[in-house]
């Protein structure tokens, strides 16, 4: 049971391991508008928003990789339970947590990306695009 539990925990800090080396590249763009680097005088509101969605996209993915390592160690633990009730209820547990995890996240994405756009004009949904302070509108 003690292999087991260690032989997973080791996959699951190798794939950890593995997808953070995606990370780097997606950071490459920057955060930082390039007008904004260095100093904060050339900065207006419409740069802050472009950094929240720049994170808020970025904390998005980095939410989705860890759910599916979630689902995998949820999955992993109901395979390897041979029967045992409390560990297919762990996980099971799992499982179920990481989908609540998961509507709640992509739930305040929507909520966010709403409340930008219809401030901004900077959405990722159409009808609230190109409108808002940001864009002359």
């Amino acid at each position: 049971m003690k292999k087991t539990k260690s032989k997973l925990l080791l996959i699951f800090v190798l794939t950890a391991l593995a997808v953070s080396a995606f990370v780097g590249p997606a950071l490459a763009d920057g955060l930082i508008p390039e007008n904004c680097s260095g100093t904060a005088e050339n900065c207006n509101p419409c740069d802050i928003i472009t950094v929240l969605v720049k994170a808020a996209d970025l904390i998005t993915g980095l939410s989705g990789t860890i759910a599916l390592l979630m689902f995998i160690y949820g999955g992993l633990l109901w395979l390897t339970a041979y029967g045992k009730e409390s560990q297919i209820q762990s996980g099971r547990g799992v499982i179920i947590a990481t989908v609540i995890g998961l509507v709640i996240i992509f739930l305040a994405y929507t909520l966010i990306s709403v409340a930008i756009g219809a401030i901004y004009g900077n959405s990722s949904i159409p009808a609230l695009n190109q409108t808002g302070p940001c864009f002359g509108g």
